[in-house]
């Protein structure tokens, strides 16, 4: 439903030319060439053009090379080899006739120099790496006439140099989703009186008592928000989550409005609250643009379930991406390192534990010290699995979507996953709304019973950074 690929008309352009000319059956295959960075991107990228050719310059596989040892991508270049490695295992000369890939296309690796006078002509610098894969779509393109020859590459600017010399180019487009559809994250839906009666009495309600229309309940998504508006008088609601596996409406508290100590502020704030304590939804997004209290609520309800000895820990798992100009190499051990990164979680921490009830409770650095927070990197969690765990990764927007599935595929026996994102603050190169990994998750997993989402709207961090959200 989601899923968009590079060739997703192949077959059926195939199919139809088959049927009136065999002899024109190789025109419809397509000759891709793929750029260094959309085999970083996607180290399985190779299964997403199916039966099509696909070229790899050598030049990408030594600036792949050359990124082993990169703490951001160096697993993903790692990655990428051993998946070329099984393929080149398969047989044939991955040189010279190419090898077959698992969708029933040819691989091919590129080793042969290109006359660099096409770029002197338009000035482009003839010792760049990514104006010499441009080469090599125009020496396959006068070797395949009549034969469609794409670059793939995820730079803007290398689309437009390819353009100037009358190359295809289009982005990789294969973990791409459609977005439109995460938005309606809150249903509203009118009931009588004595619903609001009986799921404030009981804090649920089957769904047979409300009397909703059957055919309006079948297009509830497992796990949604839900607003309760009693007939005639929509100024007064309840709030509720939809539990289709228990065919019942669950009560959420609505916002409290005393002022003392940290809690959710708005409705959709006790929304993402209440998700976040469900015991029936190991994994939750909370979506929603700066300041509106996504990592806030997340990190509220994982020290309430630890507190509770509803888990052993809290892991919180952080992108190191920088914003802005590089600092450069950073002096000191892996923990001195991620200090940065772990501040905006520390003081969160130290701010809910200093309020109301939590006052008394140990300080953020006694429950670090003793393991029950940890705050990492995202390179911590490859090989590992995380039990009786309350796991929080936030700024997903930053991540691939492989990274945003080795991270998922963490969680283990009686742990609960918070991703958090903001899709509009992109820091990480090469990613947009369609591919980041919030909204990779979100659209993957929609209608999951193991899954809720919760998009937050209000700013609540101050007026000034409400009102610079909305106009910056």
């Amino acid at each position: 439903m989601f899923y968009v690929t590079n060739n997703r008309n192949n077959q059926r352009e195939r199919k139809s030319m088959e049927q009136i000319n065999p002899a024109t059956w190789i025109s419809s295959i397509k000759t891709y060439v793929l750029d260094t960075n959309v085999l970083l991107h996607d180290p399985n990228c190779i299964g997403a053009f199916k039966d099509n050719e696909i070229f790899i310059s050598i030049i990408a596989i030594e600036e792949v090379d050359r990124n082993k040892a990169n703490p951001t991508v160096g697993h993903l270049a790692r990655q990428l080899s051993r998946n070329l490695d099984e393929i080149r295992k398969g047989g044939g000369d991955i040189c010279r006739d190419g090898v077959k890939t698992v969708g029933g296309g040819i691989l091919k690796l590129d080793v042969n120099g290109d006359d660099t006078s096409p770029l002197s002509k338009i000035g482009l610098d003839v010792s760049s790496n990514d104006n010499k894969i441009i080469l090599l779509c125009l020496r396959l393109m006068k070797e395949r006439p009549g034969r469609r020859v794409v670059l793939v590459t995820k730079d803007i600017n290398m689309r437009l140099k390819a353009a100037a010399l009358g190359v295809a180019a289009e982005d990789y487009e294969s973990d791409m989703v459609d977005t439109s559809s995460i938005r309606g994250d809150v249903s509203s839906l009118s009931v009588s009186p004595d619903v609001h009666r009986i799921i404030n009495q009981k804090s649920f309600i089957p769904v047979e008592k409300t009397g909703i229309n059957a055919e309006v309940i079948s297009t509830l998504m497992p796990n949604c928000c839900c607003e309760l508006v009693i007939e005639g008088n929509p100024s007064i609601s309840v709030l509720a989550i939809y539990d289709e596996a228990g065919k019942r409406f669950e009560l959420v508290k609505k916002p409290r409005s005393d002022g003392q100590g940290i809690y959710p502020r708005s409705p959709r704030q006790a929304f993402a609250y209440a998700l976040c304590l469900n015991q029936r939804i190991p994994l939750v997004a909370l979506g929603g643009r700066a300041g509106t209290g996504k990592t806030l609520i997340a990190l509220l309800a994982g020290i309430q379930l630890v507190t509770e000895g509803k888990f052993k820990q809290i892991v919180v798992f952080r992108p190191t991406i920088e914003v802005g100009q590089s600092m450069g190499f950073l002096p000191g051990n892996l923990e001195e390192k991620f200090e940065p990164w772990q501040k905006p979680i520390i003081k969160l921490a130290n701010k809910i534990l200093d309020s109301g009830k939590e006052k008394k409770k140990s300080k953020t650095g006694e429950i670090m010290t003793n393991g029950k927070l940890q705050i990492l990197p995202f390179v911590h969690s490859r090989g590992e699995t995380y039990e009786d765990s309350f796991i929080i990764v936030d700024e997903t927007q930053n991540l691939k979507p492989v990274e945003a599935k080795t991270l998922v595929t963490r969680v283990g026996q009686n742990s609960r996953m918070i991703v958090t994102g903001d899709s509009g603050q992109i820091d990480a190169p090469f990613l947009k709304e369609e591919n980041c990994g919030i909204s990779h998750i979100i659209a993957r997993m929609l209608g999951r019973k193991v899954f809720a989402y919760c998009i937050l709207t209000k700013g609540e961090r101050s007026e000034l950074a409400e009102l610079a959200s909305e106009l910056l």
